[in-house]
This record gives C-alpha cells, structure tokens and sequence, in this order.
C-alpha cells in the first residue's frame, strides 16, 4: 500500500538508521500518550485523537527530532504510516485503518526513534466516517507468515517468510510495553529471517516487513511471549537467509532427528534384549553352581519313618526245620534228588496267635509258579527273625512232620528237589497281631541253639528252600 511522499519519506529514515544487519531504534529519549482525553481500549474509525510529546526523563529534558509519526500495526494485516506533525506541541492522529483492527501504536521521530509501545493493543470500531480509510494494497501479493503463531519461548527461533515486493526487505520487530523497536536489515536475495526471542516473557510480539519502495506487507503475525526471564541466549544469533535453503536445511534436520530416534530405540531394545539374556545367563549359571554345590556337600541322612503294614495273616518259618539235627550246617530238603524222601523234619511252618494257618498245598493252588533255575541267593534270606529258645525249637521240631508231608505231597516232577514256601517281599516282616517290627534281620547260619523264625507273609511270592550261608564250605570241612 503506497501512502505517499510522506511514507516514502518515513520509510527512507527508517532504512537510514538501520544500515547494520539488526538495530534498536534509540529509546528512552522520549515518551508520547493520548492527550486530554481519558481513552480505552476501542478507538472509533477515522477520529483524530491529540497526541503528546514529552521527556522520557524530565531531569534530563530530551525530546524527539520532528517531524513525528504514528504507526499503526495491524494484526494479520498491513501497517500504516502517518505524519501527525512537525510542532510537539500540536500533534494528532487520525485513525486510518479498517473497522475491526487490533493495533499497535507507537510514535517515531525524524531520527527514528521510539516513544515507546504503550501496555496494551487497541481495538478500532465503528466511528461517524470512513472516509479516511486507505484504499486496496497496491501490493496484494507481498505476504509475510511465520512458522509459529500462538506461543514463542524465550531463545525460541521464529521463522519469517516473505512473498512479493521488492527486497531488499526490512523487519520491524515491536511488543507490546516495550521501550524500543527493532529494525531488520536483510540481504539483497534474502526471503526469510529467523529471529531468536529476546523479548521479555508475558508480552506480545509482532513482526511487519516493508520492501525497497516503502511497501508494507500484510499477514502481520503475532505471538505471545513466555519462557525464561534470561534472554542473553548466548550463542544464537538472528539472521537472513533463503527460504528454500531453509526448508532443506529443515527437512534434512527432521529426517536426522528420526533417523537418531530410531537408531536410538533400535539401541534400547538390543541393549534391552542384550540385559535380559545376560540376566538369564546369570541365573542359569548361578543356580547350577548351587546345585552343585549342594550335590557334593556332607549332610546327615535321615531315615524316613517305618511305614504301617498291616498283617492280614502270615506263617512263621523257622530255617532250621531244613538243616539236620546232627550237622546244623548242612541243608536238608524233604525229598532226595532220586525222588526217597528223608526223615520228616519238624515242620516249618508254626501258627502266629491271630493269624490264618495256610499250608503249601493253598499256595500251589494259588497258580503261582517258579522257575526251576532260579536259586536265590544269599541276600533273599528271610528279612525279619527272633531267637527262640531250646524248648521251643524242640516243640517246633515235634511239630512241623505233619505240616511237611502236607507240603511236600503236592510237590511233583514239574519243581525241583527243593521245597517252595511263602516269603514276604518287605523289607519289614510283622506278625499276626502284632502292631510293631519284631526285630533286625539276622543270619540264618546260627546253630540249632539259635534258630531263626522267618515271617512269611500270606501273599508273598513263592520261594524255595534256602541253604544256610556258607554251606559249601561247612560241607568241605
């Protein structure tokens, strides 16, 4: 939008003091406000307000250079340029932008500098005119957008692109209750400026960009500050650039920032997976070096309590009714190997009180059978015995002919020369109607004197004679 000489001119000054790539317009040399009149935040279109000059600090009594001018920023739209006199005593200002603008106002001099921002933006409604009102921008498409439009942090880039005009461009950067606003000189083919926040957290902070004609474009962002009190930002610098540099350089930062992030949960979970294995490692290993160790070390053993066996009824078998009265070490069975039977020992067999008294001949009829060619073996003597004394091996002897013949009458061709009786397969042997072990196993070699009684439990296996140990050698001698 072309205002004239006058804007021209402005804009000329304005250009002339900020030669340098970045300068503050001089501040705190004075201070203007709204004369004579209590003013709010709505203003009405096209109403000339008085304006007052004076002294930012009256010990010292400095004034602005005239003429002096009033700019006006709209947000989201153009700026506007106006002389509003050359004597400090007689200023004023005509409200010239649309209905419905959001302003910030602030006073310049011919020097160009600032009167300061006042604490708050200004809403302009509608007045008794509007025909002070510019006309359409003779610049349509000279555009300024920025990449963020709501919240700035303090150090926060703020990223500027611009469309259209004649560059070189210059950045007008004012907030709201500031003392001070920046001018931005960019380079010849620069289109985009990136600004670092310097602004004090809690205000808001716009941007205008003008062209080498003294065109302003429209699209004025704003944003409101927050953040740190600090704004040194030490080590970041504000600068120019082209836009479409700038969007690469943007691009090829966001693909390394997603590459780092997936090399970087690639990391975790190997690293992860890695802990887990290590963990599992360590436990397999520490848990079979304890096994071990418990495998090799000394401990007591501890014998398991005696199980209860209950005695449905069983025989009492004495070794010594197979051995002969004269040689107690040499066996005898109840039939010779040419088929003569032998003197009928006492019978084996004697009753326990409260047991069932069960022959061989109820046993061969039970189906079992044995092998002719097993013999047993020392270590299947019988597991339990007691003493008896004399009198009762003699009553023993008296009594077991008859229970031999019974015995060896069912005997046939098809078993052996030995005798199969009863022997119970536990390792503990108990009597009919006793509730407790009868005693510890004991050889069978005794003498006649100390003649064993073997258990033999009613369904036990079938078993035959068994030979006192060591009978080939008492045989020998």
């Amino acid at each position: 939008m072309n205002f004239g000489p006058v804007t021209t001119l402005f804009t000329l000054l304005v250009l002339s003091c900020v030669i340098g790539p970045c300068n503050a317009q001089s501040s705190r040399i004075f201070q203007w406000q709204f004369g004579g009149v209590a003013l709010s935040q709505n203003i009405p279109a096209c109403r000339d307000f008085p304006i007052t000059v004076k002294p930012f600090n009256p010990a010292n009594n400095t004034r602005g250079v005239p003429p002096f001018y009033m700019m006006a920023f709209a947000v989201g739209g153009t700026v506007t340029n106006s002389l509003i006199g050359t004597d400090e005593a007689n200023l004023k200002w005509t409200v010239n932008q649309p209905v419905g603008s959001r302003l910030l106002l602030t006073v310049v001099d011919s020097q160009g500098s600032s009167g300061g921002v006042p604490p708050s933006l200004f809403t302009v409604v509608d007045g008794q005119s509007t025909s002070c009102l510019p006309g359409p921008s003779s610049e349509p498409n000279f555009v300024v957008t920025a990449n963020v439009t709501d919240t700035l942090n303090t150090c926060q880039p703020w990223g500027l692109t611009i469309k259209g005009g004649t560059p070189p461009y210059n950045v007008t950067l004012a907030a709201v209750n500031s003392p001070v606003v920046t001018n931005v000189t960019m380079g010849p083919t620069d289109d985009a400026f990136t600004f670092i926040d310097r602004a004090d957290p809690g205000t808001q902070l716009l941007a205008a960009v003008s062209d080498l004609n003294g065109n302003w474009a429209t699209g004025i962002p704003i944003v409101t500050t927050k953040g740190s009190t600090n704004t040194e930002c030490i080590g970041l610098v504000s600068s120019s650039g082209s836009a479409a540099k700038i969007k690469a350089d943007a691009q090829i930062a966001a693909a390394a920032s997603k590459s780092s992030k997936k090399t970087a949960v690639i990391a975790g979970v190997v690293v992860t997976i890695v802990v887990l294995l290590l963990l599992a490692a360590g436990a397999v290993f520490f848990y079979m070096r304890r096994r071990k160790v418990q495998e090799i070390t000394p401990r007591q053993f501890e014998a398991g309590s005696q199980p209860e066996i209950e005695d449905n009824g069983g025989q009492i078998l004495s070794i010594n009714a197979f051995i002969s009265p004269g040689s107690p070490t040499q066996p005898r069975s109840p039939k010779s190997p040419g088929g003569s039977s032998f003197p009928q020992p006492a019978s084996p067999f004697q009753s326990v009180p409260g047991s069932s008294r069960r022959g061989p001949r109820s046993i061969a009829s039970s189906g079992m059978s044995v092998r002719n060619s097993e013999r047993p073996a020392f270590t299947s003597f019988p597991a339990a015995s007691i003493r008896r004394s004399a009198k009762e091996i003699e009553a023993g002897l008296a009594t077991s002919n008859s229970m031999h013949s019974e015995f060896s009458h069912d005997t046939g061709s098809d078993i052996s020369s030995r005798p199969l009786v009863e022997r119970s397969q536990s390792a503990y042997v108990f009597a009919q109607g006793s509730s407790g072990y009868r005693g510890p196993a004991r050889s069978a070699s005794m003498g006649a004197t100390e003649s064993e009684i073997i258990y033999q439990h009613q369904d036990a296996g079938m078993l035959r004679e068994l030979p006192p140990p060591y009978a080939d050698r008492g045989r020998a001698d």
